[in-house]
């Protein structure tokens, strides 16, 4: 298993190899994995469009943003969105659903499922957008 972070962090074992993009560039891969990265980047479609050229006909892409509970409960009032946000760490981009799949749309990405999933963060409930994505325009049986 491949693994391309821009941390500089030691795998956490032998099975992964950490590689680095001359090298993940010359090879095809099932599965890319984006999880919990495009809520941190300044250029959210850049980024995507750069996985893209990592990605072959039969390359899935895994995409997993954090749905912010504010953003979830008042989608509809940026005033009291805004007027409520006290500290939102380090995230840049904040995703609605139909914002996330709208990238993916931008992105010439076919959606194959999208869901919203319960996880938890140091013990606080949260809620996760799923996509699983191919390049678009490709017909997979």
């Amino acid at each position: 298993m491949h693994i391309y972070d821009i941390s500089n962090k030691e795998t956490i074992s032998e099975r992964f190899r950490k590689v680095d993009l001359n090298y993940a560039g010359s090879q095809d891969y099932d599965l890319i994995v984006c999880s919990n990265v495009l809520e941190h980047v300044p250029m959210p479609i850049d980024q995507v469009m750069e996985i893209k050229e990592y990605m072959n006909d039969n390359t899935l892409l895994y995409i997993e943003v954090p749905l912010e509970k504010i953003i979830a409960e008042k989608k509809n009032d940026k005033d009291m969105v805004y007027s409520k946000k006290i500290h939102w760490h380090e995230h840049i981009n904040f995703y609605t659903p139909d914002s996330l799949l709208r990238l993916c749309d931008v992105c010439s990405l076919d959606v194959i499922e999208f869901k919203i999933g319960e996880s938890s963060s140091a013990g606080v409930p949260a809620n996760m957008q799923q996509v699983a994505a191919r390049l678009g325009g490709i017909k997979n049986g």
